[in-house]
């Protein structure tokens, strides 16, 4: 009988530790990247807002403009450093970067002005960033946010032998 109770335990505690063996899981941190962006977008939008009579810049729109293209240019490619992913957020500065000078150039190209304007289209220069940068996030978002880890599992340790029976918990993180 004491045979039959150690075979029956240790058969339920094999069907119980292989039932909970560490599965691959997937995860975004994509919420966490456009959040980011969204703060930085947002203070570089206050920044236009704050600018003076016949758009010139005040004290209050420079810090927040430049606020905000430095958070929408580092702050994401930091979260993907913090994630370990160095090789992401090194692509993720590349693609922000080349977005925002297309968004810029478009901006620019795209002006009406008269032939005695100096310095013609300058002052899009703002909207094509910010339209440059608002893309980049998005695909920053979209395909660089994914992670696959293995999820933490607790498997319970049956042992017995001719002294008795150890219990116990193994766990993998």
């Amino acid at each position: 009988m004491r045979r039959l109770l150690i075979a029956s335990i240790l058969v339920g505690s094999v069907a119980v530790a292989s039932a909970q063996e560490p599965r691959e899981v997937t995860t975004h941190y994509y919420a966490t990247t456009l959040t980011v962006d969204a703060l930085s977008m947002g203070m570089f939008v206050a920044g236009m807002a704050a600018e003076g009579p016949n758009g010139r810049d005040t004290d209050t729109s420079n810090a927040l403009m430049e606020a905000g293209l430095i958070g929408g240019f580092f702050g994401s490619p930091i979260v993907h450093f913090a994630h370990g992913h160095v090789d992401r957020g090194v692509k993720s500065m590349l693609l922000r970067g080349g977005l925002a000078s297309l968004g810029m150039a478009v901006a620019i190209d795209t002006a009406t002005c008269d032939e005695d304007t100096l310095l013609c289209g300058f002052d899009r220069i703002g909207p094509g960033v910010l339209v440059g940068l608002s893309v980049a996030s998005l695909i920053d978002a979209a395909t660089q946010t994914e992670e696959t880890h293995e999820e933490p599992a607790w498997i319970p340790q049956v042992a017995a032998s001719s002294r008795g029976v150890q219990v116990g918990v193994a766990a993998t993180f």
